[in-house]
């Protein structure tokens, strides 16, 4: 029988272990082992999706420009991880690339040493398998949806500013909805004069103990800029999203930063009849069967994230008359054993 599995794992955040950095050494052996299971599983496993985020090139203090893809691919530290990698494209049908937004500029140029057996890793834009559909889940964040209308040269959004005034600071900020914590309540920032924009800036330089006119070291050949300028770029963010998308759409979008994704999955659904959506990105894994606000059954799943001791992936097996998708936890027993908790949902195909 042909393998019917596809496994979908995200935000795992590989860096150069700064200590700045969400990837930690603490999580290293966990993925590594997962990596070397999935790549024994050739006979049930189809396809390895890698659901945005895997690499992480955003997260780096102010004055300190952010890793490359090119310097995290030749990490002596990441190697391991690498011909773990190596292992799932050589055994398994397809090992597929897709960005999120801290990945959002890897390419498959980039990736083109990521071979083995032949084959080589795919860098894909979406995962569609008929009823079946993933991606990252960016482009319904507001603050980490590609921007080009903020930031025509390279598309990055208000999240990376974000990320790097937070890096600058020694509060906790590992997801993200970590930014939640800084601000009273976003929400209602969208609703008053002062834009929602500006409200989470601010809070972040008062966190960080950063002024207006710090600069933000970019990577070559921008120029670094000043913490008031991007207030000044991103003023009118809130606006364009309701102008373009609508005011629900809009206040999903910022919802979406800080809860969950699942209003876009039924959407999703609801306008392409999928059964079976994948998102990631809000690093809060999630599984939900749901036949009440949608005109047909479906399963939306959210993937979760990689920088913690309990990571978790999604599973999905297209059977002869089913989906079956499974959230799965993974974890180390009392002996350091790798154990792996599922909660199963099925559904009928008809």
């Amino acid at each position: 029988m042909a393998p019917s599995k596809r496994i979908f794992i995200s935000d795992v955040h590989i860096g150069m272990r700064k200590k700045y950095e969400w990837f930690t050494e603490a999580h290293k052996q966990n993925l590594v082992d997962m990596l070397k299971l999935f790549a024994k599983q050739g006979d049930t496993v189809k396809d390895l999706v890698l659901l945005g985020d895997f690499f992480e090139t955003w997260l780096a203090p102010v004055n300190i420009l952010p890793a490359n893809i090119k310097s995290i691919l030749k990490y002596e530290g990441n190697k391991e991880i690498i011909n773990a990698l190596k292992a799932c494209i050589k055994n398994l049908t397809n090992v597929f690339y897709l960005n999120g937004n801290h990945d959002m500029h890897v390419n498959e140029n980039d990736l083109v040493q990521l071979t083995a057996g032949g084959k080589h890793i795919q860098h894909i834009s979406c995962y569609n398998a008929g009823l079946l559909y993933a991606e990252h889940g960016c482009r319904f964040a507001m603050f980490n949806a590609e921007d080009r209308i903020h930031d025509p040269l390279d598309g990055y959004p208000l999240g990376y500013f974000i990320s790097r005034i937070a890096s600058s600071s020694n509060e906790k900020y590992d997801s993200p909805g970590s930014i939640a914590s800084y601000v009273d309540d976003l929400l209602e920032a969208a609703l008053t004069t002062q834009t929602i924009s500006e409200s989470v800036i601010e809070a972040l330089m008062e966190v960080a103990q950063l002024s207006p006119e710090t600069e933000i070291k970019m990577p070559k050949p921008r120029r670094p800029l000043k913490i008031k300028e991007v207030q000044k770029k991103y003023a009118t963010l809130w606006d364009c999203w309701v102008q373009k998308f609508g005011y629900q759409y809009s206040l999903n979008a910022i919802k979406g930063e800080m809860y969950s994704l699942e209003w876009f999955g039924d959407k999703l659904c609801e306008k392409n009849d999928y059964k079976v959506v994948v998102l990631a990105h809000t690093h809060k894994a999630e599984m939900d069967k749901d036949k009440l606000f949608v005109s047909n059954d479906r399963i939306y799943a959210n993937a979760g994230f990689w920088t913690t001791q309990k990571p978790t992936f999604i599973e999905v097996d297209k059977q002869k008359n089913k989906f079956v998708v499974a959230l799965c936890k993974v974890k180390r027993d009392s002996a350091g054993k790798l154990k792996i908790n599922r909660k199963e949902e099925a559904l009928a195909l008809t």
